[in-house]
């Protein structure tokens, strides 16, 4: 998809999928905007994502506009991220970049999730509600709270924005 970001009528091609198809994308499809809502829940602006990004937990990528200058993308896995932050600092009623802290200390188990989205399972009712009783504390020093806390938000993502509802293209499929 590098190819798509560099040639802005590939770029443009591109956007006209779906973003669930192309896993990619724009800011207004992050926060929201004229269109609707955006994916992520509990963030009203780029500021947001701004902050995020200062803080080193996403990363943009950026595209070529049709008439010059660049457009900033984000892939699916930082949109994900960035849900994680949200929810635990709703769930912790921390400041963002204090959750995102937390985050970062356990960040060895929160990557191999996110790669591996398409195969991380609901938890069970209990277990969800379970989430909502940790402590902060209790979620950054316990590896397995901080995994079943990651699998809730990342299922409710997934459900949420009907990820597995919708199949890439062939040309966009891992190969």
């Amino acid at each position: 998809m590098e190819f798509a970001l560099k040639d802005a009528a590939a770029l443009a091609a591109l956007l006209e999928y779906d973003w669930r198809q192309r896993e990619l994308l724009t800011d207004e499809e992050m926060i929201g905007g004229a269109m609707g809502p955006g994916v992520l829940d509990g963030a009203r602006s780029t500021s947001v994502l701004r902050a995020m990004r200062r803080l080193r937990w996403i990363a943009a990528a950026h595209g070529v506009r049709p008439h010059g200058g660049r457009m900033r993308l984000w892939r699916l896995q930082m949109a994900m991220r960035a849900q994680l932050a949200l929810d635990l600092r709703v769930l912790s009623a921390l400041s963002l970049a204090q959750a995102i802290e937390g985050l970062k200390r356990g960040e060895d188990a929160i990557v191999p999730l996110i790669e591996g989205w398409r195969a991380v399972q609901a938890p069970d009712a209990d277990e969800a509600a379970s989430v909502c009783a940790l402590t902060f504390d209790a979620l950054i020093d316990d590896r397995a709270a901080l995994d079943l806390f990651a699998r809730v938000s990342l299922a409710r993502f997934v459900e949420r924005c009907a990820l597995h509802d919708i199949e890439a293209p062939a040309f966009l499929r891992p190969a």
